[in-house]
């Protein structure tokens, strides 16, 4: 059950790695410095038509859901050839010493197997009860409406309609995959070691708190006198 746990974990980061990068790589984060700031942006309320407009074109350009969909079936399709090399370094540090090669070799394959399901089921429901590009462009819209004037979301759309932007737009998708890929690479064997740092270090406090405890046995009840034989 642990391992099964450490295992979702590392699922888990997966995916919440995919999300970051994909946000920290926003269009707007890559374009062109814009000649306005970003203080005359439009305050909270109600967007005016014209804007709205503007905003519609430009998330309509970028497609944002287009691509955080990408980004996600790169990710799950990254964590699925990672799956097995992810189960041999969790039963390495984990196994019992004296487990034999093939108990080890039977449980590693169960795992693996175990863990494939359980990736791909959560990739079909996740496919189906989230509609990215309907998200993405309701979180873009309001993000870009908050930060940018019409006159700079102009000059955005400007830029994503040349040869430049449409390159970006195009290649985004491939640009964070490999941002995760390099990611994960770097930080996989030290989260491995934290985690295996954490289980030593809880380890080591449960067994103060056991030596700590009271050793000394409770006392029998006293027996009531046997009665007296007449």
């Amino acid at each position: 059950m642990r391992l099964h746990n450490i295992f979702g974990k590392r699922v888990g980061l997966t995916i919440a790695t995919t999300l970051a990068v994909l946000g920290s790589l926003l269009p707007f984060c890559t374009a062109p410095v814009l000649a306005e700031d970003a203080k005359a942006a439009a305050p909270a309320g109600q967007t005016n038509p014209k804007k709205a407009a503007l905003l519609k074109e430009l998330c309509t350009l970028l497609a944002p859901g287009k691509s955080a969909e990408s980004t996600m079936l790169a990710a799950f399709a990254e964590q699925e050839k990672q799956t097995p090399e992810i189960i041999d370094a969790i039963i390495s540090q984990r196994a019992p010493k004296d487990a034999t090669p093939e108990k080890i070799a039977e449980v590693k394959k169960a795992m693996v197997e175990t863990q494939l399901k359980v990736l791909r089921r959560t990739h079909e429901l996740f496919s189906k009860q989230i509609d990215m590009n309907g998200l993405c462009m309701s979180i873009y819209t309001t993000v870009y409406d908050k930060y940018f004037t019409e006159p700079q979301l102009k000059q955005l759309i400007a830029f994503y309609k040349s040869s430049a932007g449409k390159r970006l737009v195009e290649v985004q998708p491939q640009i964070a995959t490999e941002a995760i890929r390099m990611t994960n690479k770097e930080i996989e064997g030290k989260i491995m070691s934290i985690s295996q740092q954490v289980a030593q270090e809880m380890a080591g406090k449960a067994a103060e708190k056991s030596q700590e405890a009271p050793t000394t046995a409770p006392s029998a009840p006293a027996t009531a006198p046997a009665p007296e034989q007449k």
